[in-house]
């Protein structure tokens, strides 16, 4: 159940800079990380 939180971009994780590197940190989906990795 642990993962359903991290997979979804809950609020309660701390975000300094969204769409930097916490995105593909918390998307432990391997479809979601290729596009994230793609972004400079």
């Amino acid at each position: 159940m642990n993962n359903l939180r991290f997979r979804v971009p809950s609020p309660l994780a701390p975000l300094p800079q969204a769409g930097e590197g916490n995105q593909p940190s918390m998307r432990t989906s391997p479809l979601a990380r290729l596009p994230e990795r793609a972004r400079p």
